[in-house]
């Protein structure tokens, strides 16, 4: 079986063995993601999380499951949802949801 980050033999060293300076991990170390249950070599899933955008979350190169939790660059802010029976043109037989959202102006 082919590791899919380094494209390597999992029975043979990481591909990204010389990339990083973990002493406590070694080049031919492997390792499962424990709900997809992909393997990886482990120099490989740390480089692949090094070079990501460090969101506290990883996802699985192969099948896309995401293990921790994406966060963004959202501004903090409030959302207010309110239904109303009014229909909008097109659609007679039904309500109206409004949404209205409460950011502060700044830049991003």
């Amino acid at each position: 079986q082919d590791c899919i980050i380094c494209m390597e033999k999992l029975a043979s060293p990481s591909g990204y063995g010389d990339a990083c300076e973990c002493s406590t991990i070694k080049p031919e170390m492997v390792g499962r993601l424990t709900s997809c249950q992909h393997s990886f070599h482990m120099l490989c899933v740390l480089a692949m999380y090094s070079n990501g955008n460090k969101d506290g979350s990883l996802q699985c190169p192969s099948c896309k499951t995401i293990y921790g939790e994406k966060t963004g660059t959202q501004p903090k802010g409030r959302m207010e949802v309110s239904t109303f029976p009014q229909s909008l043109p097109g659609h007679k037989d039904c309500g109206t949801i409004q949404i209205v959202y409460h950011i502060s102006r700044g830049i991003q």
